[in-house]
C-alpha cells in the first residue's frame, strides 16, 4: 500500500473522528470538558496576531491587571490560527482533525524511515491513530494528547541529522 493510500486512509478516519463536531456545528468534546479552555486560547492568540494584546498577555483575564499567558500547546495554537478564521468551534474540529491525520501519517512515516514495510507502517499509523487512551483524551476535549503525531514527526527530522 503507498504513501497516497495511506494517507487517504488516516485522513478519512480524522475526518469520521471529528464529522460530528464540524457537522452540528459542536464542540470537540464533551459540555464541560477542556474544549472551551482551547477556544479561549484560540481566541487570545487571535488578539495577539491581530494586535489587539500584547504576545504572551491574557488579557481577557483579570481585568484591570492581566496576567501573563501562554496556552499549553501554542504551536498548535499558532498554527491552527487561519481555522478558526471559519468560526471558533469549526477551527477547533479542523485543527483537532489535523492533529489526529498527524497521530496517523507521522508514525506511518517515521516506521517507513525506521525500514517497516507499507503494511507494518500502516498497522503502526494505525495503531497510534485509534488508540483507547487518544480518543478518550480527545473525547473530552483534552486534545494536549494529539501531539503525540507531531513528536513521530519530530522523531524523523531527528534521525534525518542534517542536510
Amino acid at each position: 500500500m503507498g504513501p497516497h493510500r495511506s494517507a487517504g486512509i488516516f485522513a478519512l478516519i480524522a475526518l469520521l473522528l471529528i464529522s460530528g463536531p464540524l457537522l452540528s456545528g459542536g464542540m470537540v468534546g464533551v459540555a464541560h470538558g477542556e474544549g472551551w479552555g482551547h477556544l479561549f486560547a484560540l481566541g487570545q492568540v487571535d488578539r495577539w496576531i491581530t494586535g489587539a494584546a500584547p504576545i504572551g498577555v491574557g488579557d481577557l483575564l483579570g481585568w484591570p491587571d492581566p496576567p501573563a499567558f501562554w496556552p499549553v500547546d501554542p504551536v498548535v495554537k499558532l498554527l491552527g490560527w487561519p481555522l478558526g478564521l471559519l468560526g471558533p468551534t469549526t477551527g477547533l474540529a479542523l485543527s483537532t482533525g489535523a492533529l489526529l491525520f498527524a497521530c496517523g501519517w507521522g508514525p506511518w512515516l517515521l516506521a517507513r524511515e525506521a525500514g517497516a514495510g507499507h503494511a507494518g507502517a500502516l498497522v503502526a499509523g494505525l495503531l497510534v491513530q485509534t488508540q483507547p487512551h487518544l480518543l478518550r483524551a480527545l473525547s473530552e476535549g483534552t486534545v494536549e494528547s494529539a501531539g503525540i503525531g507531531l513528536a513521530a514527526l519530530d522523531g524523523i527530522a531527528v534521525t534525518a541529522g542534517p542536510g
